[in-house]
């Protein structure tokens, strides 16, 4: 890779933060208006990728941004107003603004047709605002050091920019100190740009110092040499000036002091990132004849101290952490043999041995923890790009609505988020097309006629759940059942639940929609969410309310490499069951234990009466020979659903590498994957969640604790 391509890679990975800061802020103005620190992040976005973007002469995306700019810039100076319609707008550019990153960094063309369209739509917004001093021209200027050249006098530049020095009043001579540093360059932001902006206020002479400039043997292209001295004429007030270097905040040292000693006396300094020394009056010293008035002798790189170093990062590929990960996996099958053969050995091990033993354990622990934390990152870039879907949906779909979000900082597997991508756009389009009633029956519901979407992330038992919730009308669970039986799936005589008829709609080809549209009635929706969801070990599950509204629920495994696991002994086969799904583990007593109907079994927990599952005959054992007495029992919980798992016996806790059971064999129901034990052998590892739902009975008349309490099991 060539450094250009490095650079332009640097770019198009800086233009996701950039996106990520233009969609928040755009979201912020449309719930809670348009502040001041709002409307300049959201121009500071623009305005970079503008000027990344045309480093490398991507002009259609340098010109939809400028116009981008030059609106915002309009809001900025109060010229106009940002009313509904117009933050609707520039919602629509900020999406065509990441089509068209996507484009450029592809080396696509793209669809300009809809650039176009928010284009003309922008600079219709514009109307009679006055227009830019000059067409945007951006030229790529390229450095050339020449050592020999004189540097003994000041140099005037942009005179073709300098207004008539008879109409700029001279009272105010500005000593502006500017060191670039190495992150400004970096971001696409050139000097030449800031002294042409400067010179629009008055008369400017500049003075370039090249003292810090490395010869050829040791010159690194990379790094900021350069830095400048400037006085500046005007009669602009000091924040005019400094608004100047307003989006290179933080990637410079700046300094405006007045060069009047009177004024100077009282003057505030300014300074960006880095705090420069206030100016000290002195006698002006006797200066040689071609030396400039009024500028020390100092070069400004020693005037100024040292700046502060922003948080070193550093971008690693994906595959890598996924190699790293797969070691430290590796590393942990390692300790887990090496302990297991320590226990083989039939003798006491020394106290030393068992101590280092632990220590290694420890220490891959930490390992693991770290290369995980790693892949980890934020769900927030995943939900603010539901916020297109939303709108997209909710214009085609005619229904005004608006898209809540929590617990984006909620943090899930990198793999888990890339994969979450796809069903995740289904079920908001879904929640909004089939959930959320048109305006007129919500008004004669009594309800606001803007229905509501939330999207809301958070952990919990070792799990990420994630719910997308609609105050719609709820699951029309009648058609879905008259559906249903029209494509055979059901028959008639079929006695269902409510849960039943809901996981209907994730049958493949299943869909309620009388016709075809752009956004439904294919039927492959909710059939591609389910099957995404179960690729990454998960479940969706749906809750309804007539009149009330939806709410899906999709719950993941935390990570997808390592959890800590409860391993159990069931016939002859060891088992693991995470042990974020275990409340506590429990040898019954007889009185506990009740035969209920033909077969069933409960065990009375703490005044509850839990159905009790054999862990080994639900996956396909034998039954155990073993009274339930003398055998444990798993409390589990799956959302709001409690379950006894009975297993023979409980071996040991311990760390376990998830082992993909899908991607080698296929999916089983109540089990998640695989993992490697000590010994070499297979097992496999648990998933509590179908277990406990299949436990759920039906709609039948309840039962009462003296009902329980007839017909005592011989335990």
């Amino acid at each position: 890779m060539s450094e250009r391509d490095a650079i332009r890679d640097m770019f198009f990975e800086e233009c996701e933060d950039l996106l990520d800061e233009l969609h928040e802020g755009l979201q912020v103005m449309e719930s809670d208006g348009a502040d001041d620190d709002c409307i300049n992040a959201i121009f500071r976005a623009v305005h970079s990728i503008k000027g990344g973007a045309g480093a490398f002469g991507l002009d259609a995306l340098v010109g939809f941004s400028h116009v981008f700019e030059t609106v915002l810039d309009q809001i900025r100076d109060g010229a106009i107003i940002p009313d509904p319609d117009l933050v609707q707008t520039l919602q629509s550019a900020g999406d065509i603004l990441s089509d068209l990153v996507d484009s450029a960094r592809a080396g696509t063309a793209g669809d300009t047709s809809a650039a176009d369209t928010v284009a003309e739509q922008l600079e219709s917004v514009l109307g009679d605002q006055p227009a830019d001093d000059e067409t945007f021209d951006f030229e790529t200027i390229s450095a050339d050091f020449d050592f020999d050249m004189d540097l003994e006098g000041p140099t005037i530049i942009g005179t073709d920019h300098l207004p008539d020095l008879d109409t700029v009043s001279t009272d105010q001579e500005w000593l502006i100190k500017f060191q670039p540093f190495t992150e400004l360059y970096a971001t696409g932001h050139e000097p030449l740009i800031l002294f042409r902006a400067l010179a629009e206020l008055g008369e400017i002479t500049i003075e370039a110092d090249v003292s810090r400039v490395a010869g050829p043997e040791s010159f690194d292209w990379t790094e900021s040499y350069l830095s400048w001295e400037i006085l500046l004429v005007s009669n602009a007030p000091q924040q005019k000036i400094m608004d100047v270097f307003e989006f290179v905040d933080g990637l410079c040292a700046l300094s405006v002091v007045p060069q009047d000693a009177d004024d100077a006396a009282g003057a505030t300094q300014v300074s960006s990132d880095v705090a420069l020394p206030a100016p000290e009056i002195v006698e002006p010293p006797e200066q040689d004849p071609g030396e400039p008035a009024g500028l020390p002798d100092t070069p400004i790189a020693e005037a100024l101290p040292p700046r502060k170093e922003p948080p070193a990062t550093l971008r690693v590929e994906v595959d890598r952490i996924d190699s790293l990960v797969n070691t430290v996996g590796e590393l942990i099958i390692n300790q887990a043999m090496l302990s297991q053969r320590v226990r083989e050995l039939g003798q006491r091990p020394p106290p030393e041995l068992m101590t280092d033993l632990e220590d290694y354990k420890q220490l891959a622990r930490n390992v693991q923890e770290g290369i995980m934390d790693l892949r980890m990152q934020p769900i927030r870039q995943l939900f603010q790009r539901m916020n297109r879907i939303a709108r997209e949906t909710a214009n085609t779909a005619e229904k005004p609505v608006t898209l809540e979000l929590e617990g984006e900082d909620t943090k899930v597997d990198k793999k888990v988020i890339e994969k979450l991508a796809e069903p995740l756009t289904h079920m908001v389009r879904n929640a909004i097309d089939h959930g959320i009633e048109p305006p007129d029956k919500r008004a004669e519901s009594g309800k606001p006629a803007k229905g509501t979407v939330r999207l809301n992330a958070s952990h919990k038992s070792g799990h990420v759940l994630i719910q997308i919730v609609d105050d719609g009308g709820g699951l029309n669970r009648e058609k879905i059942r008259e559906t249903a039986e029209g494509k055979g799936l059901v028959s008639k005589d079929d006695d269902l639940t409510e849960a039943e008829i809901d996981n209907l709609l994730f049958c493949p080809g299943f869909s309620t929609a009388s016709t075809v549209t752009s956004l439904s009635g294919r039927g492959v929706g909710m059939d591609v969410v389910k099957t995404a969801i179960t690729a990454l070990g998960g479940r969706v599950s749906i809750a309804s309310e007539p009149g009330v509204g939806s709410t899906f629920t999709i719950v993941l495994p935390l990570t997808m490499a390592v959890l800590d696991g409860m391993v159990v002994c069931v016939g002859d086969e060891m088992m693991v069951v995470p042990i974020a799904a275990v409340e506590e583990a429990i040898r019954p007593k007889k009185r506990d234990v009740s035969k209920v109907g033909s077969g069933s079994i409960v065990f009375e927990n703490r005044g509850d009466y839990l159905p009790v599952v054999d862990l080994g005959e639900y996956l396909g054992h034998p039954p155990s020979k073993q009274k339930l007495t003398k055998r444990t029992f798993l409390i589990v919980r799956s959302e709001e659903t409690r379950v006894a798992l009975a297993v023979d016996q409980v071996i040991d806790k311990r760390q376990v590498v998830i082992k993909s059971l899908s991607k080698n064999y296929r999916p089983v129901p109540g089990v998640s994957a695989a993992t490697i034990l000590g010994d070499g052998k297979v097992a496999l590892i648990v998933d509590p969640d179908p277990i406990a739902i299949d436990t759920r009975p039906r709609k039948t008349a309840k039962r009462t604790s003296s009902t329980l309490k007839e017909k005592p099991h011989a335990a």
